[in-house]
């Protein structure tokens, strides 16, 4: 990353992702996550998965992710921690945790935990909430997928003659489900704290970047378009709806509490009209510098404050 401008000021923002027939976050049942009132929701994993494929598909380098190498007989395998960083990363292991957080945008973003030869915590500058969904109407839809091959485990005995016994596959193929939600919106708050990154300089000092201005506008493409861009079976019908960015001056230390809250969604006519008018006490708070508001085709604004401006995400993108 050669930009190092730093970025002092934090954020705090609300992204929302739609699913039609699609599902976000499975558990290990394969079923939609949900909450104990069956709630259904998407963990800041799940979120943090999407950015940092975005991350890769951008061209970017990418330290938390699956990296797949060949052994020495030409085998596929998922490599551990340590040989992506002895792949990936250059120097002792004080210059490795510099270069770490100078070159890879997703450990700047969202941190890393890393064992082995380097036993080192990072706190990135940017935390997820949990993604909530607001619809009342959501349903899950299951679904048989019967495999094209067989199970090769059933076998018939059959007897040709007196003498002779010969084993015989049965036509027997594997059973399995497939699950979506027919309509979904995840509501999704976030906090960007540069300081997180920016606090490690006064330790390693002018050899790291700290949080740099493109590791922010890397992420904030992110928030914008990598659900829309992540194309597997169970998550190519997610989409980015919606997105609020909060931009708070340097220095200041004003916080808000519960973000989700000072929203208003309803859906009208298939549409998502986003009412903005509590989110308007903002405008007296002079700690807020400006709003940023990102819509799509099929959700809308409201009551929006004075401070707020409604912006075109492909201009962010290029």
């Amino acid at each position: 990353m050669e930009n190092n401008t730093i970025k002092n000021n934090r954020v705090y923002g609300i992204r929302a992702i739609r699913v039609k027939n699609g599902n976000l976050n499975s558990g290990f049942d394969n079923r939609p996550k949900s909450l104990a009132d069956g709630t259904f929701y998407n963990s800041d994993v799940s979120t943090k998965y999407l950015d940092r494929d975005f991350f890769k598909k951008t061209g970017n380098n990418v330290l938390i992710k699956k990296h797949l190498k060949l052994d020495k007989d030409g085998n596929i395998y998922s490599a551990t921690q340590q040989e992506i960083i002895e792949d990936k990363v250059n120097g002792d292991v004080p210059d490795k945790i510099v270069n770490i957080i100078n070159e890879f945008p997703d450990v700047q973003n969202y941190g890393a935990a890393l064992t082995g030869n380097i036993n080192f915590g990072i706190t990135g500058a940017v935390q997820y909430g949990i993604g909530v969904n607001v619809l009342e109407e959501s349903n899950v839809i299951t679904g048989d997928i019967i495999s094209p091959y067989g199970t090769g485990n059933n076998k018939k005995k059959k007897k040709k003659d007196d003498n002779e016994i010969e084993d015989s596959k049965n036509s027997a193929t594997n059973i399995g489900k497939s699950l979506f939600i027919d309509n979904a919106l995840y509501v999704q708050d976030f906090r960007v704290e540069p300081y997180n990154i920016n606090s490690l300089k006064e330790v390693y000092g002018d050899r790291l970047n700290g949080y740099t201005n493109e590791a922010y506008e890397l992420f904030k493409k992110a928030v914008l378009f990598s659900a829309s861009l992540i194309n597997t079976r169970t998550k190519k019908d997610c989409y980015d709806e919606f997105a609020i960015f909060i931009n708070l001056k340097e220095d200041s230390i004003y916080s808000i509490n519960d973000l989700l809250g000072l929203l208003k969604i309803n859906e009208n006519d298939k549409k998502f009209v986003i009412d903005l008018e509590q989110l308007k006490v903002l405008d007296k708070i002079k700690d807020v510098e400006s709003i940023e508001l990102y819509d799509s085709n099929s959700c809308s604004f409201e009551n929006i404050p004075a401070k707020a401006t409604i912006k075109d995400r492909f201009e962010e993108l290029y």
